[in-house]
């Protein structure tokens, strides 16, 4: 029993396997600084996710297992299959300066930026897209949950120089002293439209399977 109610396992559920693939180029530019690009993807299959059992007879308001439609026994019968497939694919970008010594002190940082694009049928159990069309499981095949398109990062280090500053101090307190901030940003998730219809009306729902909320 989950959240959401009652679930069945698929009897001969296997294991989900994903393929991941790279590829980046890495070329030095001026003394101490190199630049990345890369490609990553993923294709994830057999993964696990929720596919109603009992839809809806194509054309009726009457559920398949359900011989008298003026007597319905039964409801929705979910059940965890290996009904999941999901694509990722990236272009990766960075920017890296390597330390270098000053008279204010050691500095490094690190500029990346990441284009990708996730796309499922299913973004997993109990996620917020977690269930398939049990006619079509692709039909609402898109964007999944966690496509997040752009991507930008800032980070660095700066070694205070405490020590130059105070060469006869202490060094338990005037070494060792860094700054190191990380600045990140993403765009957001995607944006789910939904019919807003009602199983309890009788309602196929978008996908003619009685899941009104796909």
């Amino acid at each position: 029993v989950g959240g959401g109610g009652v679930y069945y396992v698929d009897p001969h559920l296997r294991t989900p396997y994903v393929f991941q693939y790279n590829l980046s180029l890495e070329r030095q530019l001026a003394a101490g600084m190199v630049v990345s690009v890369g490609y990553v993807g993923y294709s994830g299959h057999k993964l696990t996710g929720l596919v109603d059992q009992n839809p809806y007879t194509p054309g009726s308001n009457n559920r398949m297992y359900n011989a008298d439609q003026s007597n319905p026994l039964f409801s929705y019968l979910d059940e965890f299959q290996n009904i999941g497939k999901a694509t990722y694919d990236a272009l990766q970008a960075s920017v890296t300066k390597r330390s270098s010594n000053s008279r204010i002190g050691a500095t490094y940082f690190t500029v990346s930026y990441t284009y990708g694009h996730e796309i499922d049928n299913a973004s997993g159990f109990r996620e917020r897209n977690g269930l398939v069309p049990y006619f079509n499981h692709d039909l609402f095949r898109a964007s999944g949950d966690f496509d997040l398109r752009q991507a930008l990062s800032l980070s660095g280090a700066w070694d205070l120089p405490f020590d130059k500053m105070w060469p006869g101090g202490p060094k338990a307190l005037v070494g060792g002293w860094t700054l190191a901030p990380i600045l990140s940003y993403h765009s957001g998730f995607p944006l789910d439209i939904f019919a807003g219809l009602s199983t309890s009306d009788g309602n196929p729902g978008p996908a003619g399977d009685g899941q009104a909320g796909l």
